[in-house]
């Protein structure tokens, strides 16, 4: 016993020393860079001096040489933009892609192995000649040449002569805890670099301006910029009197670059990047903002082209505000100046740099001081606290986007919710007005968060599908840390903010190291935030069960429909004026709580401050009954969700075909943007023809299962009904199909698989007149059960979709397997390719509709009424000609090899670029072992949604069949139009994965 307690004790005092104490690397650059703007090359030349502060010896470094990022298909930023469907550096010519060369590493002035690694074109590692061991440095140099490329590609490029400079350099990796962290270059997915000291010497043309990392030390170029800074001012006022933006709008052209040279240099300690940007067309502003708390003044810069002088001409203001306010939340701006600069960029609407940021093409001025708002906040948020942003995303973008957030709202107190300036009609028409511009985000973070699409906030930023990168990392950080501040109050937010900027300025920190600090700070339980918000997709629900009048007040019941535990703001209301309100803590099922004083209503989240995934439940009135119901709302055409209405969208349209003639009707639906539990699309629509009232409808409840291999399962049932035939108004068809639809989800949310499976019964309730009696109609009812399974594969190059469809009655049972692909080869060539094959297992009935057939069904032979026609009668010349493009898919009318047994087709369109016309080809076989072909061109329409197929070469038995029939060339001119693809409801759930 005794022996088993020393043990224990021995390890519990050695428990302290398995934690490494936190180091650092540093690193001392020098640079010296000429800019070829006639080829677009960077020559140069590097010394960088490396300190090894870590515990370990070192036998190697790892250094980043991302250029090489533009180089080649099978880079791994390459690999990114084609899952994000962008195909520019696939498909780049020579000219447009980029790469570094001419090294040649030495350390300490001797060579030194150096290979690229095994996996990353754009990462390379230096075996070291002698072991680097703890405290001691070395430097290590090297030439370099890089080929600047397309700036339409990521954040290294040039457009023309205007050059964005950014990750350029051989910079080494980040060695901390981890190890080393070698990294190849992404789009989506940031930087991690150590801190250090830059040397930058520049060598360009002299008339080209240059905003940069770093302070310039050349008097001379400060007294030029400063003079320009007073020209542009004085020019941008005579533009503004004069309203003649537009003359300068599109005075674009570069001026031919100086024959004389000027060589700037720029120095700067504390940060781990350096970037520059350089254009002859800038004209430049100038300004100044002293920091709260240490009364330090900073130059603030920006540099634009005359394009956007209009939007710019206040971009001194949003710089000044933008280092002001998050001095003053977060701690003060440490650099001598900030620098904005108007540059087009493809890597969203702007990108940060320590020093300097630069920013993408705006069209109104709030959207500009956004974008340069968010990256001068980066400067704190990447720059001064430099976590990996590739692994911790949250805590650079997500961070920095609370801030954004905060900075609207503090500024813009009353600006709604996508309106510039008052709420103009649009706005009130479609309800935005109703919500203030800080509410953007909880809608952001709704779009993916009521799909059920959401992923955690800890994961590294190349595991994002595309959107959630957005709604997650941006808008549910932002939302989530503006719920802690209003319910930490300003001062205990701030202070906790500052403190954590004071402890980790110019280090690496991680999530632990935040947590940590606002746990000491505020003394409070945030679990509910440092691990349910960040660490799992949890949602936030709260429910107001029972209000009880009181003598002196009401006791309230509220239940927890979510699975976070996290605080609740509950207020007494008269109207949507806020009485009295009170923060209580998180619960995990329900809580009663009692309130003095009266009032007219109990209410959730008064100010919108908390981001629930539904807020419907979060109202009841004190008195009178159906206390929870909300009264109604019809708008016009659609709107924003408002939980306070049961809202209902009105919207007219105006449908037509051969049977029903014109078809007037409403567009009914209870949700536009974001999906709720329950949706529906109804359209009641009258046939005008046959006085009858028909339409069509849509309605299911979705179900969210939580961590489960189904991101949701849609309960639903949609119908139809129209007449059929033009002569006979009193022949209708009805058609519902109950239905449950399971989404499955992506093992991989940054791959390319989708999936879902969907189990139906189809009810057709059909009529008809009898043979023998014309005038006598009979009703004849039938079921068919489906099983359909569809699998996509989301690949901008290749990209397929798969379906498998089990049907079964009780006359048959058939099962068919349809691949689509469309391939795009070279950029030259685009091949649409279907493969089908189907077979019955059993089949008793000799009637001829339910056979497979070669020209797809048609008006005769959809006898589920799937598809939409135009003419079910066939009585019209024109629109009888309409085709449905499945089974064989052949693009001629023909009853050739039509099986009850099964067939195989393969089907083929080829055209040349993005021109919407081309040649097809058809080729198939019944399992009756008849074979046929087709070819002929086609031309899409309105955005390839309308297909016409002209045919001009067939197997002799379809041409004998033709000759049969006396068909002349312009009757096997058919068309093929689904309007299934424009489903309102089907269109909003695809809208975003």
């Amino acid at each position: 016993m005794l022996r088993s307690l020393l043990i224990l004790l021995s390890v519990i005092i050695s428990l302290p020393g398995l934690t490494q104490a936190y180091f650092q690397q540093r690193v001392e650059y020098t640079i010296e860079v000429k800019l070829d703007d006639k080829e677009h090359f960077l020559r140069a030349r590097e010394q960088v001096v490396y300190v090894n502060n870590s515990p370990d010896t070192l036998s190697y470094l790892i250094f980043h040489l991302w250029p090489n990022a533009y180089s080649s298909r099978s880079s791994a930023l390459c690999n990114q933009l084609l899952r994000n469907g962008n195909t520019k550096l696939f498909f780049a010519e020579e000219e447009d892609i980029g790469y570094i060369d001419s090294l040649d590493f030495k350390v300490d002035d001797e060579m030194v192995e150096w290979e690229f690694d095994a996996s990353h074109v754009d990462i390379c590692t230096l075996q070291l000649n002698e072991p680097l061991i703890p405290g001691e440095s070395l430097e290590v140099s090297t030439p370099f040449r890089v080929k600047i490329p397309s700036g339409k590609i990521s954040r290294l490029g040039h457009l023309g002569q205007s050059y964005q400079i950014t990750q350029w350099y051989p910079k080494p990796a980040v060695y901390d805890h981890n190890g080393w962290n070698g990294m190849p270059y992404l789009n989506q997915g940031e930087f991690y670099s150590e801190f250090g000291s830059f040397d930058v010497t520049i060598k360009l043309p002299s008339n080209y301006k240059v905003g940069a990392t770093g302070d310039i030390q050349n008097e001379d170029e400060i007294a030029s910029l400063t003079e320009l800074a007073d020209s542009t001012l004085n020019w941008i006022h005579r533009m503004e009197d004069s309203a003649r933006w537009s003359d300068y709008a599109e005075n674009m052209k570069f001026p031919e670059s100086s024959e004389e040279w000027k060589t700037l240099r720029y120095t700067q300690d504390n940060v781990h990047d350096y970037a520059w940007f350089a254009d002859k067309r800038y004209k430049v502003l100038k300004g100044e903002v002293e920091t709260p708390y240490s009364g330090d003044k900073v130059d603030v810069w920006t540099f634009f082209t005359a394009r956007n002088a209009k939007e710019w001409a206040r971009s001194i203001e949003y710089m000044h505000d933008a280092v002001y306010y998050y001095s003053l939340w977060n701690g003060d701006y440490p650099y001598k100046h900030a620098t904005a600069v108007d540059g087009t960029i493809s890597a969203g609407g702007g990108m940060e740099y320590p020093n300097v940021t630069v920013i993408g093409n705006t069209n109104d001025a709030l959207g500009l001081e956004t974008v340069i708002m968010h990256e001068v906040g980066h400067n704190w948020f990447y720059g001064i606290l430099g976590s990996n942003e590739r692994r911790y995303t949250w805590l650079d973008e997500g961070l920095n986007s609370y801030n954004e957030q905060r900075y609207l709202s503090t500024k813009y107190p009353e600006r709604k919710l996508l309106s510039k300036e008052e709420p103009g009609f649009f706005s009130s028409l479609f309800g935005f007005d109703k919500y203030n511009i800080k509410d953007q985000y909880y809608f952001m973070y709704l779009l993916s968060a009521r799909h059920n699409h959401d992923q955690k906030l800890d994961l590294p930023a190349d595991e994002y599908y595309n959107i959630n990168y957005g709604t997650m990392c941006y808008a549910k950080s932002a939302v989530f840390f503006n719920y802690l501040r209003h319910y930490l109050g300003d001062e205990a937010m701030d202070a906790a903010m500052q403190s954590y900027f004071d402890r980790h300025k110019f280090s690496h920190p991680e999530p632990k190291d935040l947590e940590k600090v606002f746990t000491e700070s505020t003394s409070k339980d945030l679990d509910w935030i440092f691990q349910d918000a960040i660490n799992t997709t949890a949602k936030l629900d709260y429910k107001i069960s029972r209000v009880k009048k009181l003598e002196d007040g009401y006791r309230i019941k509220l239940k927890n429909k979510g699975r976070m535990n996290s605080p609740v703001h509950v207020a007494q209301m008269d109207g949507d004026s806020v009485l009295r309100a009170l923060w209580i803590n998180g619960f995990q099922t329900d809580t009663t709580i009692s309130v003095t004083g009266h009032s007219k209503s109990i209410k959730i989240d008064p100010r919108l401050i908390m981001p629930e995934i539904n807020r419907k439940n979060n109202r009841m009135r004190t008195k009178g009954v159906f206390r929870k119901i909300e009264a109604p709302q019809v708008r016009l055409l659609g709107g924003i969700e408002d939980p306070t209405k049961n809202q209902l969208f009105v919207t007219p349209i105006l449908g037509a075909n051969i049977p029903n003639g014109f078809i007037p009707g409403v567009l009914l639906m209870n949700s536009i943007i974001p999906v709720k539990r329950l949706n529906y699309a109804l359209v009641p629509m009258f046939g005008t023809k046959g006085s009858n009232l028909v339409g069509v409808g849509d309605i299911y409840y979705m179900i969210a299962p939580y961590e489960s291999a189904f991101e949701s399962i849609d309960v639903g049932v949609r119908g139809k009904r129209f007449q059929k035939k033009a002569s006979d108004p009193s022949l209708l068809y009805n058609r519902i199909e109950p239905y449950v639809r399971f989404n499955f989800r992506p093992r991989d949310y940054s791959g390319y698989w989708n999936h879902e499976l969907t189990m139906s019964s189809i009810w057709v309730m059909d009529q008809y007149t009898d043979v023998l009696d014309s005038k006598l109609v009979k009703d004849t009812t039938s079921f068919y059960n489906r099983v359909e399974y569809t699998l996509d594969f989301k690949h901008p190059i290749y990209r397929s979709d798969f379906t498998v469809l089990a049907e079964q009655n009780n006359d048959f049972a058939k099962i068919s397997f349809e691949a689509n692909n469309i391939t795009n080869l070279a950029n030259l060539l685009k091949i649409r390719s279907r493969f089908f094959v189907g077979y019955y297992l059993s089949n008793v009935t000799n009637n001829a509709a339910f056979n497979w057939r070669m020209n797809g069904q048609g008006i005769n032979t959809d006898y589920s009424y799937d598809y939409n026609l135009f003419d079910r009668s066939g009585v019209d010349g024109f629109f009888s000609r309409q085709m449905i493009g499945n089974h064989g898919a052949f693009k001629v009318p023909t009853a050739v090899a039509q099986s009850a047994t099964g067939l195989v087709a393969l089907n083929l369109k080829v055209s040349y670029k993005s021109y919407p016309f081309g040649i097809f080809l058809d080729i198939g076989e019944s399992f009756e072992r008849e074979a046929a072909y087709n070819v002929g061109f086609f031309v899409g329409l309105i955005q390839r949604h309308l297909f016409v197929y002209i045919p001009f070469a067939y197997s002799s038995n379809i041409q004998n069949e033709i000759n049969t029939n006396g068909l002349k060339f312009t009757d096997l001119i058919r068309f093929e139009y689904d309007i299934r693809k424009i489903n309102p409801i089907k269109l909003r759930r695809k809208l975003s994965f």
